[in-house]
C-alpha cells in the first residue's frame, strides 16, 4: 500500500531494495530483505530529501539511492548508501548541495557509482559524477564528450559489471542532449 519509487536486487533475484522517496518528504524510508522471506524491514535516514533512483551490487550488499534537494534548509542532497545490505546508512562525500540528484548506477561489486542531476538548480550545469570507493568520496565528471549543458537532465545511468563501459540517459532533447551516452 505504498508508492514506490524504485526497486533494486541481487543478481539471483532473492535480495531486494526498494524504496518510498515521496516527494517533498523530509525523512524517507527504505525497505529491504535480507534473505528470501516475505517480511521486509525498514531503515530510516532523516535529513534529505526524496529518495529517487537505486542502484545495488551484484548481491544487493553494497545499495546506493539518488537524493533530491528537499527544498529545506534541513535537507540536502546526494548519495546515501548502505555497505552491509541496508542495516546502517552512510553519505556520499565530495557532492554538490541542494541539487536534484535523481538517476544513478553502479558495477557488479559496488565499487564504481555514477550520479547525476535531472534538472539543474541554483544555476549549475547537468552535473555527472563517478566515485571509484564504493560511494565513499565523488568526483565530478568532465565535459570530454559529454554535453554538459545547463539543460542537461540525466534520467537514467547503468554500469557493465566491471563499471568499464557506462551509459548515461539524457532526457533533454535540446543543446545537444537526448541522447544516450
Amino acid at each position: 500500500s505504498s508508492s514506490w519509487t524504485a526497486v533494486t536486487s541481487s543478481r539471483d533475484g532473492k535480495k531486494l531494495a526498494a524504496n518510498t522517496g515521496t516527494g517533498g518528504s523530509l525523512l524517507d524510508i527504505l525497505y529491504y530483505t535480507l534473505d528470501t522471506t516475505t517480511t521486509l524491514s525498514t531503515a530510516t535516514r532523516a535529513g534529505y530529501g526524496p529518495w529517487n533512483q537505486m542502484c545495488s551490487s551484484r548481491d544487493n550488499s553494497k545499495i546506493y539511492v539518488a537524493a533530491s534537494y528537499g527544498g529545506s534548509i534541513t535537507t540536502d542532497s546526494g548519495c546515501t548508501f548502505s555497505h552491509n545490505s541496508g542495516q546502517t546508512w552512510g553519505v556520499g562525500g565530495g557532492l554538490s548541495t541542494q541539487r536534484d540528484f535523481y538517476s544513478i548506477g553502479c558495477n557488479g561489486d559496488g565499487t564504481i557509482v555514477y550520479i547525476g542531476l535531472r534538472s539543474p538548480q541554483n544555476t549549475v550545469n547537468g552535473e555527472l559524477w563517478r566515485s571509484t570507493n564504493s560511494g565513499g568520496l565523488f568526483t565530478q565528471v568532465g565535459a570530454a564528450g559529454l554535453p554538459i549543458t545547463s539543460s542537461q537532465k540525466w534520467y537514467g545511468i547503468d554500469l557493465s559489471d566491471s563499471g568499464q563501459y557506462v551509459y548515461a540517459a539524457d532526457y533533454s532533447a535540446n543543446a545537444g542532449g537526448g541522447f544516450i551516452w
